[in-house]
């Protein structure tokens, strides 16, 4: 049998094939909508943590260790600040266990500790990266 390159037909075939296959699995896949949603939460969260505070006029919920809690208006309005439809994210991050789920599956009711009133918010769990004390 006549060699091509060194190669005979069947090992040039299956050489060709493997090369494809390996491409093909180097192609980056788009990242989803909910999981650039969530990225663009945490940066956003990291820039922003004096919204978090008890002193600001215009506070966006809380923080309790690693947990981010939102106000509902707050976190949508943050999604629509990043061009996010916050419902579709709102429903993707419960589907996904990005958020904790309650009796209406995209809000849970936790006391404000600076109002001591029990407050609707958006619970993220494990939301920040460990943080020393």
């Amino acid at each position: 049998s006549e060699k091509i390159f060194g190669y005979t037909a069947e090992e040039s075939v299956s050489n060709a094939a493997e090369l494809v296959e390996y491409v093909v699995s180097s192609i980056p896949r788009p990242v989803p909508e909910y999981m650039q949603a969530y990225t663009y939460m945490q940066d956003w969260v990291n820039q922003h943590m004096d919204q978090f505070c008890e002193d600001v006029p215009r506070r966006v919920g809380w923080i309790a260790e690693n947990d981010v809690l939102f106000f509902p208006n707050a976190f949508n309005d943050v999604l629509k600040e990043g061009h996010f439809n916050p419902s579709r994210v709102r429903k993707d991050f419960a589907n996904h266990n990005l958020l904790q789920k309650g009796h209406n599956e995209f809000t849970v009711t936790r006391v404000d500790h600076l109002t001591q009133r029990p407050t609707r918010v958006i619970l993220l769990n494990d939301f920040l990266p460990n943080r020393e004390a």
